[in-house]
């Protein structure tokens, strides 16, 4: 364009060409403010791309702009108005003030971005923590739940070997019975060719020997 300078910027990392009328140094002070604005947001978090940070400043910059389009259209308002010199220097103490205010509310908005910043990464602390709690809980479930299985298995061969103890028992029981009478009639037997070799024994020496079949019967050996 005629009378217009093409002057070379870099923003956030890119190139571009801006066609103006203002001086090269005046668009490089703004390419300058513009860097650092969007240099801090990256600084203060990690998470804040290039984009995000422009983002951001692009915001700043217009509410700042804004905001002195609005105090020059009242200053405008107040030449037009052809306003008192009292209340000129009171237009003027309330220009100050609203400027006082904008530094104020840009520090306090400063203050409540880096405490946003601040919460996000507890959140995000606080939001691991409790996957890793959901995951440590999972496996304690995993692990009762196997416990339970093993005590169920543990009360059932718990109860087989009962039965089967019982049933041991029974068994003793009857085959005692059974043999019984027989031990018996063993002793029973043992004790009459006990009682004999030893009559045999005094005959044979010469000494009187009653009739053993006598002898035998008498004996009374009861089975228990």
């Amino acid at each position: 364009m005629q009378g217009y300078n093409s002057v070379e910027i870099k923003i956030a990392g890119k190139k571009y060409k801006v066609q103006t009328n203002e001086n090269q140094e005046y668009i490089k002070k703004i390419e300058e403010m513009i860097n650092s604005k969007i240099q801090q947001f990256k600084s203060t978090d990690k998470k804040f791309d290039s984009f995000s940070s422009l983002a951001f400043t692009t915001f700043i910059i217009s509410d700042k702009y804004f905001k002195i389009l609005d105090q020059l259209e009242k200053a405008k308002q107040i030449e037009k108005s052809a306003i008192n010199p009292v209340e000129i220097k009171k237009l003027k103490e309330e220009k100050s003030n609203l400027v006082i205010d904008l530094e104020r509310s840009t520090e306090e908005k400063d203050k409540l971005l880096q405490e946003l910043i601040q919460k996000n990464s507890e959140f995000d602390i606080l939001a691991n923590k409790l996957t890793e709690y959901e995951n440590m809980l999972k496996e304690k479930d995993e692990e009762l739940a196997f416990m339970n299985e093993m005590n169920k298995e543990l009360d059932d061969k718990f109860k087989k070997l009962s039965e089967d103890l019982f049933m041991i028992r029974e068994e003793s029981e009857e085959t005692r019975e059974i043999q019984m009478p027989l031990i018996l009639e063993e002793v029973e037997s043992s004790e009459r060719k006990d009682i004999a070799d030893s009559l045999l024994s005094q005959n044979e020496s010469g000494r009187y020997v009653p009739d053993v079949s006598k002898l035998l019967d008498s004996l009374d050996i009861k089975e228990e």
